[in-house]
Parts: structure tokens; sequence; C-alpha cells
């Protein structure tokens, strides 16, 4: 389960909570969200588990993680498809370096694990 705090210039802040459900076939992977209120947020906020803190960013058609904690400056670029086709062809921007889709150390879990 991932809680999430989402802000953005010009627009309310979100609460989140989200369940992922693994990968349904090479690319795609349901995901479920509940909207909390702040409170709500604070409350579960408070319960033990694994932080992972990032900045995204919107960049070339998609997402650009910068993390602060674990791994300062580590960033991830992600991008969502509306089909699995979409995502076999695309071609990433000049500015990655690495696919890490099926790479698990680097999922948000793995990386919030390691910040322990």
């Amino acid at each position: 389960m991932r809680l999430r705090k989402v802000s953005a210039e010009h627009e309310a802040i979100m609460f989140k909570l989200g369940k992922k459900y693994g990968k349904g076939n090479s690319f795609s992977e349901q995901v479920v969200s509940v909207y909390l209120t702040e409170v709500e947020f604070n409350v579960m906020a408070t319960m033990p588990g694994t932080v992972a803190r990032k900045s995204r960013y919107t960049v070339s058609g998609g997402a650009l993680d910068v993390y602060q904690n674990p791994n300062s400056g580590f960033a991830v670029f992600e991008v969502e498809f509306q089909c699995e086709s979409d995502a076999s062809n695309y071609t990433p921007p000049s500015f990655t370096s690495q696919e890490i889709t099926h790479e698990a150390q680097y999922s948000g879990f793995a990386l919030s694990q390691a910040a322990g």
C-alpha cells in the first residue's frame, strides 16, 4: 500500500492511499486509489512503514521522479500507455540511460525498503 501526498503548483493538495496488484502482463499493472482527507492522511502517516520521498516533474510526455530519500538525486522516468503495443513501440527520450521496467530493485517499494 502507498500513502501519497500529491501537490502541484496552483492546484489543491491531494491525499491518496493506493494499492498495486502486480503485473498482469509484461507492462500493465492494476492500481486502485482511494482519496483521503488531510485528517485521514495524517492519521495513516503515523502508522509504521517505510518511506521513499520524491518530487515528480512532467517531462517529455512522461513523469520524472527525482528521489530525495533514499538515493538523493536518483531519478526514474516513466510513461503510461493506453495499450501494450504502444509501450512496446515506444522510444524513450535521449536523457534516459537504462530500461528498468522489469527491474524489481527500482520499484517504489524496493526503494523505500532500502531507505529503511
